[in-house]
This record gives C-alpha cells, structure tokens and sequence, in this order.
C-alpha cells in the first residue's frame, strides 16, 4: 500500500470517465472506503490515510484550488458535506 498508489489512482480519475462515474456514485460516511476499494479493483492498494496523504501531495503541487473542490465534491466530501469531519 502507497501513496503513489494513490496518487496514480487520483490521475486516473483525472483521465478515465467510467471511474469518475463510480467515484460520483459514492456518498456518505462510507465514500472514502469505497475510493479504497475502487482503486484495490485495479490493483492500486492504498490506505484510508494514503489517500487523504495523495491528495495533500497533489494540492500542494498538481491540483490547484478549483480541481481540488471539484473532485472532493464529485466524491462527496465536499464543502456542504455533512458527514464531512469538521476542522
């Protein structure tokens, strides 16, 4: 399990429609665990944590504000998520 896993699976979201369909399709308390899951399917194996590390990593150098919304939106974690933990 990796980081780079993660990462690798979040620009495969960027490049793939049918992926960002079923990360779309992903809401609530369990989002993260199927993001998890997703990327095991195509034999990314990352860690809760992993991924919440990756998307640091790609905010602090490859996403830039408006991508990183939209894609926590997209995968329901969200501003106005209300399972989103607060700060």
């Amino acid at each position: 399990m990796s980081v780079e896993n993660a990462i690798v699976f979040l620009k495969l979201a960027e490049r793939e429609r049918g992926l960002r369909a079923e990360i779309g399709a992903l809401k609530g308390r369990a989002a993260i665990d199927g993001l998890v899951a997703l990327g095991a399917q195509r034999g990314l194996a990352f860690t809760v944590e992993e991924y919440r590390k990756a998307v640091a990593a790609m905010a602090n150098g490859e996403l830039d504000e408006a991508a990183l919304a939209a894609l926590l939106e997209e995968i329901g974690l969200g501003k106005d998520n209300p399972y989103k933990p607060s700060s």
